[in-house]
């Protein structure tokens, strides 16, 4: 029977923050996840099975022998709406940034004249 641990527990287990396992979720290429109800929780085999592929030797161990192993493709997570928003979001940022350059040359001719 497969034993499985919330979130929160998963990382302690692991030794990083909630935060960081919530962002290789988001990812999608790290950890596999189960939802039951509101709760998000991962298999403790799937947990060791992690540990077990990321053993080094030394620091200097970059893990490249294992680069051959069949990675899965990382999901598509931006909707069109999404990156719509953000598109919009950069472009009003440019936006700003270009005002205040046009305000910083301006009090440059005035410190020179």
């Amino acid at each position: 029977m497969n034993q499985f641990l919330r979130a929160r527990d998963a990382a302690v287990y692991l030794g990083i923050s909630a935060q960081t396992l919530a962002k290789w979720r988001l990812i999608g290429d790290r950890i596999p996840f189960s939802r039951i109800g509101r709760s998000i929780v991962c298999d403790v085999a799937d947990l060791d099975a992690y540990v077990a592929d990321n053993r080094r030797r030394s620091t200097s161990d970059s893990g490249a022998e294992k680069a051959t192993r069949t990675l899965r493709a990382r999901p598509a997570y931006a909707s069109g709406a999404q990156v719509a928003a953000l598109e919009a979001r950069v472009n009003a940022l440019v936006n700003r940034l270009q005002a205040v350059e046009e305000f910083l040359g301006g009090l440059r001719f005035l410190a020179v004249h």
